[in-house]
């Protein structure tokens, strides 16, 4: 057995010094597959040891310590995410919850990586960018502004805004934070597009706090709504915070919710701090209040890379739980009111199915995707709506049929509908 082995062992060395860093790199990832991790570790040392140093990056390194981690090699592995971390690798989110990684959680070592790489995102947030890295950045943000943004001649002006700023020594010298904000304004002034956003990534509180364990991501259970029940006057009352949920959750809340409201004698919706989310929640709610289906045809969009416009309300015909068609529906909106929420309250208003009380909305209404960049979230819009006359909410917003002024817009709200 022993002759054997170290037969094995040499045939084994021998492959790995016959192997190139990409070779050797995918031989790691297969044996990682295949859940050989002290092989894995030992394609990835050999990689590392004798690869020239432009070859090494953060990506690999990261992948190593995740096999280290699973051989319970836990000093390896916490000195090869130290040499990710130090290399430029940031999925920090990612970090603390990869399940690779969970032998670590309780180690010192570990507690004093999140702590670090905690200094380490303050000084970046404090820190002045130079001519070099505002010119890396505002390139980065042409390219994706050129790749993804659905108005090719308003990206054009945005280059040439943000190209002068970088001769003017605008942006030079402002930490991530200002310069995110001067960009931001800069995408939105430009294009007149509200819902472009630029922000620094932030960090999560775990890097602060050493603590992992017991962190659980909150999910929405309720479907986006807070608060349902009927108010003096037989007012059926919807508290609507979200519509970025889990769509299946949802919409059997949204059944039951109606069920619970059936036969009352009026709807309030309160969308007043929804900022937007999935626009296929507001089209299942719209089918119980609309008697026909026209209001589906009452929005077109075009997308990025697309010639012609097409229907942008999704259609649901849905036969299950009561309908409110007759019945009379107000829509509480505000400034913090955006996106699809805004689209509910305009549909609505558009159809003359519903009196809007409030504020005017955000006037944030083309649907945007986000972009990654390296210390940055970017987020561009990718397609515009319009009624088929060329109506747009974007920086426009929803204008209330009725503006609320009083300290207490709900029973404002009451108020009026008993008046009617």
């Amino acid at each position: 057995m022993k002759n054997i082995s170290v037969v094995i062992t040499f045939f084994l060395t021998t492959i790995l010094a016959a192997q190139s860093y990409n070779d050797l790199v995918m031989s790691a990832e297969e044996a990682y597959r295949n859940k050989a991790y002290e092989e894995s570790i030992l394609f990835y040392k050999k990689a590392f040891d004798t690869s020239e140093p432009q070859l090494l990056n953060k990506k690999d390194m990261y992948n190593a310590a995740c096999s280290a981690a699973l051989s319970d090699r836990k000093e390896l592995a916490i000195s090869y995410v130290y040499k990710a971390v130090d290399m430029g690798w940031d999925n920090y989110h990612h970090l603390i919850k990869d399940s690779d990684l969970k032998s670590l959680y309780e180690e010192e070592p570990w507690r004093e990586l999140l702590s670090k790489i905690n200094d380490k995102h303050q000084r970046f947030l404090n820190s002045r960018l130079n001519k070099e890295q505002v010119s890396t950045l505002v390139t980065d943000i042409i390219a994706k502004l050129e790749q993804t943004y659905f108005d090719k001649e308003k990206s054009k002006k945005v280059k040439k805004v943000l190209l002068q700023q970088i001769k003017d020594k605008e942006l030079v010298g402002m930490t991530p934070p200002e310069i995110a904000k001067k960009i931001k304004e800069t995408l939105r002034n430009t294009t007149n597009d509200i819902h472009f956003y630029m922000g620094v990534k932030e960090i999560p509180a775990a890097y602060k706090t050493g603590k992992i364990k017991g962190q659980k991501k909150t999910h929405n259970k309720n479907g986006g709504f807070s608060q349902v029940s009927i108010l003096d006057g037989n007012i059926g009352y919807i508290k609507w915070d979200t519509s970025g949920v889990d769509l299946t959750v949802a919409f059997k809340k949204v059944i039951a919710m109606l069920e619970f409201l059936d036969g009352c004698d009026s709807l309030i919706f309160d969308i007043t701090s929804n900022g937007g989310g999935y626009g296929e929640l507001s089209g299942f709610i719209n089918q119980h209040l609309f008697a026909t289906k026209e209001y589906q045809h009452l929005l077109k969009k075009r997308c990025i890379g697309e010639k012609e416009w097409h229907q942008s309300e999704v259609p649901y015909n849905y036969t299950d739980g009561p309908n409110f068609f007759d019945v009379p529906v107000y829509v509480m909106v505000s400034e913090n009111t955006g996106s699809s929420a805004e689209y509910f309250a305009f549909i609505l208003q558009q159809m003359k199915r519903a009196t809007i009380v409030g504020k005017t909305t955000a006037g944030a209404g083309n649907p945007v995707t986000g972009v990654s960049l390296k210390h940055y979230n970017l987020y561009i819009p990718i397609c515009e709506i319009k009624t088929k006359e060329g109506k747009s909410i974007e920086a426009k917003g929803v204008v209330p049929d009725i503006e609320l002024k009083s300290d207490n817009w709900l029973k404002e709200v009451t108020t009026i509908i008993k008046n009617k």
